[in-house]
């Protein structure tokens, strides 16, 4: 859980009447989501009750936590060995990033993974988002060529199991 905003506009000599606070949680189970988001509320009023103030509280849900299916990580990996200009390949823990792609591996089996894109010369890493963030445009042609291999492998792969009727 992270408190990004705290706003609580007024001059610099006067307690403020109104307090924002705005923040996210990220969770990678949708059942520890719904216990934090109910313990916030309960916190928040029990403050508020202390204090003798009223409170709003409104929870929006985001991205769901991104959760790649075993065998297609395989295959991916797999695949991405293939690939002349894949230099290293490294199986990374879990990360709270917020992504749409979670939506996709709810309904279909299928997998995440980053690609290395570190220009030539950076001295300074500025992380995604960033307004001086840069990377070699190479890796999306890698990247490219990494997925288009491991279609290419899975259709040579499954082309047997497939079944016609006729």
């Amino acid at each position: 859980m992270t408190v990004a905003s705290f706003v609580a506009e007024n001059a610099f000599n006067i307690i403020a009447d109104k307090v924002r606070l705005v923040g996210t949680v990220r969770t990678f189970k949708e059942d520890v989501q719904d216990f934090i988001a109910a313990e916030i509320e309960k916190i928040v009023a029990g403050i508020c009750m202390a204090a003798n103030c009223s409170y709003e509280y409104e929870y929006f849900r985001g991205y769901p936590a991104v959760i790649p299916h075993n065998e297609e990580t395989k295959h991916v990996i797999e695949s991405a060995k293939m690939v002349d200009e894949v230099t290293a390949i490294e199986e990374i823990e879990p990360e709270m990033g917020g992504e749409d792609f979670a939506y996709y591996l709810q309904k279909v089996k299928g997998t995440f993974f980053f690609t290395g894109a570190l220009a030539d010369g950076v001295e300074i890493i500025y992380p995604h988002h960033h307004p001086k963030f840069d990377f070699d445009e190479k890796a999306m042609l890698i990247a490219a060529k990494t997925l288009g291999t491991a279609a290419i492998t899975y259709q040579k792969k499954n082309a047997n199991t497939a079944k016609v009727n006729g």
